[in-house]
């Protein structure tokens, strides 16, 4: 059995021993460089991913924040148009002026022309039977009503009673008053120029019903819609 034997010098031996070495270390530097510089770049990479999402989560909660306020301020607006509103059904007259025109004109005989309908709401105390009644309690609001002035020109006395008689027997007038009456000519003609007055109690609320379409409208009934002072 043959043996090796190594005739290589010992300085040979040594300088390729070195050499040796020095591969390792260059390789184990260049291993070590390139899981730095991959980290680094995982690093980055995961960095920028992290940026993004945090720039996205921001813009999110900025506009989480913009609609927040947008529901805030909405919020405050229903709730100041809800208190107008109930403020406005609280305060508001029981039945608008139309409809009192639309009663009037109702009212009116056709021979009938009124020129002049003033409306005045005032109020009135409470009278001392019910100050007394209500002594021990809260004192009594007051009662407003509305004062109506109606003026106009009738063909004869029969046209404006008839008018008067519609106005008494209508639920919505009272203290129907005849303040003046006076013949007066008008286009060679001779003709009654009256003057009445009524007023509309606005402690009470008034329910207006609206006719079918070609129905007849009975003037004793609550006023609905039609013309106003002719």
């Amino acid at each position: 059995m043959t043996q090796r034997i190594d005739l290589m010098p010992e300085s040979c031996r040594a300088r390729l021993g070195r050499k040796r070495q020095i591969r390792f270390w260059i390789a184990m530097y260049t291993c070590t460089a390139l899981v730095v510089i991959g980290g680094n770049s995982l690093f980055e990479i995961n960095k920028r991913q992290v940026r993004s999402e945090s720039a996205v989560i921001r813009e999110q909660v900025a506009l989480d924040a913009e609609q927040r306020l947008k529901a805030d301020q909405l919020t405050d607006e229903i709730r100041r148009i809800e208190r107008a509103i109930d403020r406005n059904a609280r305060i508001a007259w029981p039945i608008d002026f139309s409809q009192i025109i639309a009663a009037i004109g109702e009212l009116t005989p056709e021979s009938v022309y009124l020129t002049k309908v003033a409306m005045t709401p005032r109020q009135e105390r409470a009278s001392s039977l019910r100050r007394a009644k209500d002594d021990k309690g809260p004192e009594p609001l007051p009662r407003t009503r509305l004062q109506i002035e109606c003026s106009g020109v009738a063909p004869n006395d029969h046209e404006m009673a008839a008018m008067i008689a519609n106005l008494e027997s209508h639920p919505l007038f009272e203290r129907i008053a005849v303040e003046h009456v006076k013949p007066t000519m008008i286009a060679g003609r001779e003709v009654k120029e009256f003057g009445v007055t009524c007023e509309i109690d606005f402690f009470h609320r008034f329910e207006i019903e609206q006719p079918l379409a070609g129905a007849e409208t009975d003037p004793g009934e609550a006023a609905d819609s039609g013309e106003g002072g002719r």
